[in-house]
């Protein structure tokens, strides 16, 4: 009842909605501006580095960029890529506060 199956033709039946919305552009290129400042905490040795919250930060510029290229193409697949890049996103985030701020300060009490 609550899944529906989509039929392999309609996966490219988005004809209509070619049409990319302006916060959705602008959302991808702040995150295309952030790249820099990204890869220079990954290469400076001297800042700490904090590999989950980086993955959680590009997960949500892939997220942003298949919103993008949903409009396009195939947007029930781009929409789902969508939807799972921000699902590993959130579970990165979490995963890096539990191991960064929670596990380590327990090791630090002891």
């Amino acid at each position: 009842m609550w899944s529906r199956s989509i039929p392999l033709e309609a996966l490219d039946q988005n004809k209509e909605m070619c049409v990319v919305q302006i916060n959705e552009f602008i959302n991808l290129i702040a995150d295309l501006i952030s790249i820099p400042l990204i890869l220079f905490v990954f290469l400076n040795r001297n800042l700490p580095r904090y590999y989950f919250f980086l993955f959680s930060i590009m997960s949500i510029i892939l997220s942003h960029s298949f919103t993008i290229i949903e409009d396009f193409c195939f947007q029930y697949v781009f929409n789902l890529l969508e939807h799972l890049t921000m699902l590993l996103s959130s579970l990165f985030f979490l995963t890096g506060i539990i191991k960064y701020f929670l596990i380590e300060q327990d090791h630090e009490r002891i």
